[in-house]
């Protein structure tokens, strides 16, 4: 399948609010997202929105890439993924390979020591995925949320 993939620009965003409804049953406020994109896209070198689009320009994947520092570990940046994420129907066509590697590769031109995520317990499918792709269950996740 012919796909693209480009930095999400401010004019996806409601496209992509819809996406990421879809996959992973999110509500959060529109407009509070639209000012953050804002904020954060100002920091190109620490935040990458990517969206991957159809040939009709339709956004069917995208993914958030943080990329940060730890100051004790030799100055290397690493790359931590968040929300990544395919539509359904575009699901076990190499959408997701893709979008892996595109990512892999702006983590190696930040010369990257490594990338991590974390992904829910049940998404048993997208973990053979990324083991497929050469990612490794390295450590527990834990999580705790602030209303």
């Amino acid at each position: 399948m012919n796909v693209f993939i480009e930095d999400l620009k401010f004019s996806d965003i409601e496209e992509c609010y819809e996406l990421n409804n879809l996959i992973f049953n999110e509500k959060w406020n529109l407009n509070e997202i639209k000012d953050l994109y804002k904020r954060l896209h100002k920091m190109k070198d620490s935040y990458r929105f990517l969206a991957v689009k159809d040939q009709t320009n339709k956004i069917i994947g995208y993914v958030s890439c943080i990329i940060a520092y730890n100051l004790f570990d030799g100055g290397r940046p690493y790359m931590e993924l968040w929300w990544l994420g395919v539509h359904p129907e575009y699901r076990r066509k190499g959408i997701a390979t893709k979008l892996i590697s595109y990512v892999e590769n702006i983590a190696k031109e930040y010369n990257c020591e490594f990338i991590c995520f974390t992904s829910e317990n049940n998404r048993v499918d997208a973990h053979e995925f990324y083991k497929k792709n050469g990612y490794e269950i390295d450590s527990l996740g834990f999580i705790k949320e602030f209303d």
